[in-house]
C-alpha cells in the first residue's frame, strides 16, 4: 500500500556471518513485498478455493429433480443446500441492469450496486425467506424438508459499504452455464478458511443465538490494566470535551487530511503477529501507538480473521487502520434515587471511508453505570410490500409479523422459538471486554445505559476502525506526519543571508507556513475542521424505514423495500406520500418499520421494545423521533482550549 517504510531506525536486514541475509529471511521479505504489491482484489481471486468435484454454487437439474421427489435423498439434499452458510469469491460482470430478488413480482436494479464495489468481491449464500413466511422459516430451521419449497430460499447476499444487496438465486441446469441467465457476477470458488491463529481463552461468538451476526467477542481484564494508565494520563494533560458527553482522548477527527481520516498502518505476519509501520512517525502520539493501539490490535486479530461478512486476508498483508479513544461520561445524577442516561442511534462507523470491521475495547466502566448494552443488527433488506395489481403482500405485513421476526417467535404449533429472521442482538459490556464485528454488515448502537453515582460516571474504550482492504487506500498518517517532520527541520534551520549572521525562522512563522501548506493545521483551524466532522458524523447516515428506490414492479403495482435505507445512496427516497387507495398500507408499514429506530427505555431491550407499545403511542414517538433527528441533527459546543 504505498510507499518505502519511513521509520528512522529500521533496521534493513540482519546480516549473519557473511553479511548476507539468511535464505529463510529473504523468502519472508519477498513474500512481504509481494504481498503489499499485489492488489487486494487480485489476492482474493486468487485465494478462491475450487468447489469439491460434484458439487458447485448453483442447484443444479438434479439437486432439483431429487427436492421435488420425496426420495431417500430428499433431506440429505436439502441438508446439504440449507444447513449452513456458503461464502463464495465472486467477480462483476457486465451483465443485465435488472434482475429478479427473491420476493415475487419486481426486480432491483443491481448495476447501481455493482458500479460501486470492487471488481472482485465476497457472496453469502444461505437460506431466507420474508417477513410474512413464518411458518417456512419455522419449518427450516426444524429440518422438515418435506414441507420447504428450496427453490424459493436460497439467495446470495453482498456486503458493500453503500449498500446490501439480496440476490436470488436461480437454478441451473447440469449443462448450464450461469453467464447465461444473465447474471451481474461469476463464482470463482469459496472463500478460504480463516488461518490457524489460536483464539485467546474465552473467545467466542458475541450472539450464540443468531450465528449470522457476524461479530466475536473476548474478555481481557489484564490487557484493561495494561493500557489504562497510559490513557488515563493522557487524557488528564489533554482533556479535550466537544460535546458535554463525550471526551475524546485519542481523536482521529484530529488527524485528517481532505476530510479523511489519516490511517495507522501495520504489517500483519503469517503467524498473526504485528509490526506497526513507521516508527515514531506511525501516529502523532507514539507511545499510545505502540502501548495501546498494537496489543489492542494483536489481541483483535483472531477475532478479525473469524468474520465471514465478509471476510479479511490478513496474513502477510498490510492493514490499515484508524485509532480512537473515548470517555462516553454520564453527569451527577440530580437528586438522590434519580438516574442520568445515555442512549445511542443506529449508526455505522466511518463517514467517506470504507471501514469493514470494528474493534472495540472497554478498558474502564464505572461500577455505577448499568445497561449500555451493544446492539448490533443486520443491514440486509427485510422485505419487500407490495400493493396493487401485483403480489398484495403489503396488506399481510403487521406488527405481529415483524415481532416474529425479531423475537424469533414460531408460527407452528409445538414448535419452540427459533432463531430470529432478522439477524440482530445485544452484547454485555463490562470492564476488559474485547468486542469485534462486521461494519459491512451491521449497524449498532448502545443500549440505554444510566448512572446513580453522586459525581461523574465514565464508560472508557479503544476504537480501531479497519480499513476495507478492498477498498482504495487511504493516504496513512505516517506519510503525512513524515512531511511534517521534514518541512519542520527544514523550516527552523539556521540560514545565511548574504553578509549577516545566521538566522532562524520563528516557531510561529513556522507553524503558520505548516498552517498554509496544509500539513499541520494551527490548533484554531484544527478545532473548527474537528468540529465540522464531528457534527456530519453525529447525524445519522441511515435509518430503518421504508424506499421505493431501485425497486421496480414487473406489472401495474407499487413496491417499497423495508430496511436498513443508507443515506449514503444518492438515489435513496423516501416512499411518497401520495399513494391514492393504497396510502393508508404503506403509512402504517412505515410506522411499524421506523418504530425499529426509537431509543429504548427499558434496561436490556432493543428492537423488540417497539413492538410492544400501543398504535397510538408508536405513532407519536415515531413523528417525535422523525423531527427531532431527521430534521434537527445535533448541535456541537465550542472545542475545550
Amino acid at each position: 500500500h504505498g510507499g518505502r517504510d519511513l521509520r528512522p531506525n529500521k533496521p534493513a536486514m540482519r546480516p549473519g556471518p557473511s553479511s548476507e541475509m539468511t535464505e529463510d529471511a529473504a523468502e519472508r521479505e519477498k513474500k512481504r513485498h509481494a504481498g503489499h504489491s499485489t492488489t487486494y482484489a487480485q489476492a482474493l481471486a486468487d485465494a478462491a478455493v475450487p468447489a469439491a468435484p460434484g458439487t458447485a454454487p448453483w442447484p443444479c437439474k438434479h439437486a432439483r429433480s431429487v427436492l421435488e421427489n420425496e426420495s431417500a435423498g430428499h433431506e440429505a439434499a436439502c441438508n446439504e443446500l440449507m444447513s449452513r452458510p456458503a461464502f463464495f469469491i465472486c467477480r462483476v460482470r457486465a451483465g443485465t441492469a435488472h434482475h429478479e430478488i427473491p420476493w415475487g413480482e419486481c426486480s432491483v436494479d443491481t448495476s447501481s450496486f455493482f458500479d460501486k464495489t470492487p471488481p472482485v468481491l465476497q457472496a453469502v449464500r444461505e437460506v431466507g425467506s420474508c417477513l410474512r413466511d413464518a411458518d417456512h422459516v419455522a419449518r427450516l430451521a426444524r429440518r422438515r424438508p418435506e414441507q420447504v419449497d428450496v427453490s424459493d430460499s436460497l439467495r446470495f447476499t453482498f456486503y458493500a459499504k453503500h449498500a446490501v444487496l439480496t440476490h436470488g438465486m436461480p437454478w441451473v441446469d447440469d449443462d448450464d452455464d450461469e453467464s447465461e441467465h444473465g447474471l451481474p457476477f461469476e463464482i470463482l470458488g469459496h472463500v478460504p478458511p480463516p488461518p490457524p491463529w489460536q483464539l485467546l481463552p474465552g473467545s467466542g461468538r458475541a450472539c450464540p443465538r443468531d450465528p449470522r451476526v457476524d461479530a466475536w467477542t473476548v474478555h481481557l481484564p489484564q490487557l484493561a490494566e495494561r493500557v489504562r494508565p497510559l490513557l488515563d494520563a493522557h487524557a488528564a494533560a489533554h482533556p479535550d470535551r466537544p460535546i458535554p458527553r463525550y471526551q475524546m482522548i485519542v481523536d482521529p477527527n484530529q488527524l485528517v487530511r481532505r476530510g479523511l481520516w489519516l490511517p495507522m498502518e501495520a504489517d500483519v505476519g503469517d503467524d498473526g503477529g504485528v509490526a506497526l509501520v513507521g516508527g515514531q512517525h506511525a501516529h502523532p502520539h507514539p507511545h499510545l501507538a505502540e502501548g495501546v493501539a498494537k496489543p489492542v490490535l494483536e489481541a483483535a486479530l483472531p477475532l478479525l480473521a473469524q468474520l465471514q461478512r465478509p471476510a479479511l486476508l490478513l496474513p502477510g498483508r498490510r492493514l490499515q487502520f484508524v485509532f480512537k479513544a473515548q470517555r462516553i461520561i454520564l453527569p451527577p445524577a440530580q437528586s438522590h434515587g434519580t438516574e442520568s442516561e445515555y442512549t445511542g442511534l443506529w449508526h455505522v462507523d466511518g463517514d467517506a471511508e470504507r471501514i469493514a470491521a470494528v474493534v472495540l475495547f472497554y478498558y474502564h466502566v464505572h461500577p455505577a453505570l448499568r445497561g449500555g448494552a451493544i446492539e448490533l443488527a443486520a443491514r440486509d433488506a427485510i422485505d419487500v410490500l407490495g400493493y396493487g395489481d401485483c403480489s398484495g403482500n403489503a396488506e399481510e405485513f403487521d406488527r405481529a409479523a415483524l415481532r416474529r421476526a425479531l423475537r424469533g417467535a414460531s408460527a407452528l404449533p409445538g414448535d419452540r422459538a427459533d432463531v430470529p429472521q432478522v439477524a440482530s442482538g445485544a452484547v454485555e459490556v463490562c470492564e476488559g471486554t474485547l468486542l469485534v464485528f462486521s461494519n459491512l454488515q451491521l449497524v449498532h448502537r448502545v443500549l440505554r445505559m444510566a448512572s446513580q453515582a453522586g459525581g461523574e460516571a465514565s464508560r472508557d474504550f479503544v476504537a480501531l476502525f479497519v480499513v476495507d482492504p478492498a477498498a482504495e487506500p487511504l493516504f496513512p498518517a505516517r506519510r503525512q506526519l513524515f512531511v511534517q517532520h521534514a518541512l519542520t527541520r527544514t523550516l527552523a534551520a539556521p540560514r545565511l543571508f548574504a553578509g549577516a549572521q545566521a538566522e532562524v525562522l520563528p516557531p510561529d512563522v513556522v507553524a503558520k507556513i505548516l498552517d498554509a501548506a496544509d500539513v499541520a493545521p494551527l490548533p484554531e483551524r484544527r478545532a473548527r475542521l474537528r468540529n465540522r466532522l464531528l457534527r456530519q458524523q453525529l447525524v445519522p447516515r441511515g435509518h430503518f424505514g421504508l424506499t421505493q428506490s431501485q425497486v421496480f414492479a414487473t406489472g401495474n403495482g407499487c413496491y417499497s423495500m423495508i430496511g436498513w435505507l443508507d443515506k449514503l445512496l444518492a438515489d435513496d427516497s423516501e416512499p411518497e406520500e401520495d399513494f391514492s387507495d393504497d396510502a393508508s398500507v404503506f403509512g402504517l408499514a412505515k410506522n411499524i418499520v421506523e418504530g425499529l429506530n426509537l431509543p429504548p427505555r427499558a434496561f436490556g431491550r432493543g428492537l423488540s421494545e417497539t413492538q410492544s407499545l400501543e398504535s397510538a403511542e408508536l405513532d407519536e414517538q415515531t413523528a417525535a423521533w422523525r423531527a427531532r433527528v431527521c430534521l434537527q441533527g445535533y448541535d456541537i459546543v465550542p472545542a475545550s482550549p
